[in-house]
């Protein structure tokens, strides 16, 4: 029986920012220090999510809005602006917090979309972010989040790359509501395949290097622009801690979360 290492978009968006910070958060399972703004803006998204899957699948918020009454005026623009695209007769279909598993070689990828619209000759992917668009689109492009959501579509759906669009939907009053679509092709999707291959290869080799030899996952060149540069200089030893490394990828395979960080460009 096949053995699967879970991950997501977060754990290749970990590895490809800070390689040693994804060997303590991941590999050893060393918590950082809990950050109380981070964990209430991660609670706010939560909600905020909450409240625009039940609008979608037709239940009121009204009364919830009462009691919330910081989200109502965030949820209302957002209702207000896709009311149009979201009551389109062309809809064939609409899926909400859709989740699908994509198993690649010995891993197993898993990607939630907020909402999914199904049109006759293509797809749209909704995302939902209640922080300011970035400054550098390029960032989100390339960000594992969007490549991989986009790829894991056209392999899993009836659906060619082409077809595929994301867009992705910034709501951060009392900032104007920001939209930011990213069409597929094929060309990126092969890609995204062969980016996929390369840094399962890294860490592999990585993991394989840390468990046989004791080697730390390797900083960057470059560790400047690093969102986790004051957190540690270098991995703390401590032989208390052995009991904490695994001497296997199978005994890492069921950690399947990692808490996504929101990175301001």
């Amino acid at each position: 029986m096949t053995t699967y290492w879970h991950l997501s978009q977060n754990h290749l968006n970990l590895l490809e920012t800070c390689p040693p910070q994804f060997q303590k958060s991941y590999v050893q399972q060393l918590k950082s220090p809990l950050n109380l703004a981070q964990e209430e803006t991660t609670q706010r998204g939560k909600l905020f999510h909450l409240f625009i899957q039940q609008y979608n699948l037709g239940l009121p918020i009204a009364n919830i809005l009462i009691e919330h009454e910081e989200f109502k005026n965030s949820v209302n623009s957002l209702i207000t602006a896709t009311k149009d695209i979201l009551t389109s007769p062309d809809i064939l279909d609409k899926k909400i917090e859709y989740q699908l598993n994509y198993n690649f070689n010995n891993y197993c990828f898993t990607a939630v979309y907020d909402l999914i619209m199904f049109y006759p000759s293509k797809v749209s992917i909704f995302d939902w972010k209640t922080y300011s668009a970035p400054k550098d689109k390029n960032k989100l492009i390339n960000d594992w989040q969007t490549r991989l959501y986009l790829y894991i579509l056209a392999e899993k759906l009836n659906y060619k790359p082409h077809q595929i669009s994301f867009t992705y939907w910034f709501i951060k009053l009392p900032n104007k509501i920001e939209t930011f679509t990213i069409k597929y092709n094929k060309k990126k999707h092969e890609k995204t395949k062969q980016d996929l291959i390369k840094i399962l290869e890294k860490l592999e080799n990585l993991t394989d290097e840390y468990i046989n030899n004791n080697i730390d996952f390797s900083h960057h060149n470059n560790c400047h622009d690093c969102p986790y540069k004051n957190e540690f200089l270098t991995l703390i030893k401590n032989p208390d801690l052995d009991h904490q490394i695994p001497y296997s990828l199978q005994q890492i395979n069921s950690i399947t979360y990692i808490p996504h960080i929101s990175i301001e460009y």
